[in-house]
Parts: structure tokens; sequence; C-alpha cells
């Protein structure tokens, strides 16, 4: 069962021009899960070997440093896509992607991923922690 309600639009893209402001521009977030209120993670996906933006990386790291100082855990995930997280249609399994790096406000840094992990894990690990309970 798919969790995307209308295909047609879904394949559709959003076009930002004319919202630039200089260098300043929208940009989108390609997931964002939100936990009860006690915890939000934003995941950016890139190609293998491609980088984050420095415009996304500055958005990312304040979205998780506001939402730190409000005394919630926040997390911003940078994961790569290649064949494997393919399906059989060529759409991208986003569950099955490899996490590069992540963002954690309390040290204000950028961690390397120590050991490989799936979206789909670091979504398990968050969900043991704050998706339980009330």
């Amino acid at each position: 069962m798919s969790m995307i309600k209308s295909e047609e639009y879904f394949k559709k893209g959003i076009l930002f021009d004319g919202l630039e402001h200089g260098k300043m521009h929208p940009t989108d977030i390609d997931a964002m899960v939100e936990l009860k209120g006690k915890a939000y993670y934003f995941v950016e996906l890139k190609r293998e070997g491609n980088d984050i933006r420095t415009g996304q990386k500055i958005l990312f790291e304040r979205l998780c440093d506001d939402l730190y100082k409000a005394g919630k855990e926040a997390y911003a995930i940078l994961a790569h896509h290649d064949w494997l997280c393919e399906d059989y249609n060529g759409d991208i399994r986003l569950k099955d992607c490899v996490i590069d790096k992540v963002y954690y406000p309390e040290s204000r840094a950028w961690v390397e991923a120590a050991q490989i992990m799936t979206v789909k894990q670091f979504d398990q690990m968050i969900f043991e922690r704050y998706g339980n309970g009330e």
C-alpha cells in the first residue's frame, strides 16, 4: 500500500523561480519525522558521492539548533542513494538509503557515520527512544 495519495501530483516538479533573494532561495526537505513532540529528524537524500549544499546545511543546522534550544531532540541526516535503494520501478526506497552524516545540535557538529546504518535503522532507534509512551 502506497503512502502517496496522488501519484499524478507526486511526480510533478515544484518550481521555486521568482522566490529568490540574492543567494537565498527556497529549498525542499526530502523527509521529516516528528515523534510525539519529543524528537524530530530531517533527511536530505543525495546521489552517492554528492554532498549537501551550503544553504541546505545552514537550514538543517538552524532547524535542529532551534528545536534543541526549545527542549526537543532534533537530528539532520545526510543519506545517499544508489541502485541498491531502488525498486523495480526505479523509485528510491528511503528506508534502504545509507546514512553518511548526522547533525547533532548539542555538539553543533555533523558526525560521519561510524558504521553502516540505513535510514530505517535510524528511524527504529529514534522511535524506540522517543516514540513509545506518552
